[in-house]
């Protein structure tokens, strides 16, 4: 045999020739390689999968985010107010308020506009009432900021007219007896707009209890317009 022949060695097998181990074994390499590859192959699509997986639920939380953002603040939604922030005003007896304009007057001259009128009556009765074409809904008592637009404008407006008096009034009762201090109500103008009123403060006369008292109104307008679209998933 020369030194430089491969020896291969003859694999029998029931007296049959198969293959011989050379050949074999490069199978079994072949195999090996192809199951390891194959491993690799897995688990670098798998890495890959949970990479797409991460930044797809990355994409998902932000546009949520975003969402929630833009729903908050339809939400919160409302119309620039056409008295341009809170006002507070205080009457006395017989005075007028036009919440438009924010003017308060006494004994009106023939046409003059007004919305409300703050009554000092006998026996200690007090009032405010409405004029004709105003309509009003009792909120009770609250905190002025946490009546939004929407509340007012979605309120349950009427106008009664008191047996009692004639007019009409959201309140007629004696000093002792009226809304106090913190009680608010929505608002309808004449001109069709909504406003939300607050009873701040009765004062009386210096020196004369008996006296008409003051009230301080503190009071917000706005226009009635329509809801912007309601946010959507994108």
């Amino acid at each position: 045999m020369s030194c430089g022949a491969s020896i291969h060695t003859r694999v029998i097998r029931n007296g049959t020739i198969i293959g011989d181990a050379m050949s074999e074994e490069k199978k079994g390499q072949s195999w090996f390689r192809w199951a390891l590859g194959s491993l690799i192959a897995v688990v670098g699509a798998g890495t890959g999968l949970v990479a797409v997986l991460s930044y797809y639920d990355s994409k998902q939380a932000e546009a949520e985010r975003e969402f929630q953002e833009r729903l908050a603040e339809w939400q919160v939604f409302e119309p620039d107010s056409l008295s341009r922030q809170a006002q507070t005003v205080e009457l006395s007896g017989l005075d007028r308020l036009d919440l438009e304009t924010g003017r308060a007057t006494g004994v009106p001259k023939s046409g003059l506009k007004w919305d409300l009128l703050f009554v000092c009556g006998p026996q200690g009765n007090e009032a405010i009432r409405a004029a004709s074409g105003v309509q009003w809904h009792h909120l009770g008592k609250v905190s002025f900021s946490d009546v939004t637009y929407r509340d007012i404008r979605d309120a349950e407006f009427q106008s009664n007219r008191n047996p009692e008096t004639g007019y009409n009034d959201m309140f007629y009762a004696h000093r002792g007896n009226v809304p106090g201090e913190g009680y608010a109500f929505a608002i309808k103008t004449s001109d069709n707009n909504v406003a939300k009123v607050q009873i701040m403060e009765y004062r009386s006369l210096q020196g004369n209890p008996q006296a008409c008292r003051y009230v301080t109104l503190r009071y917000e307008v706005f226009p009635i317009v329509v809801d912007p679209p309601r946010p959507q998933r994108r």
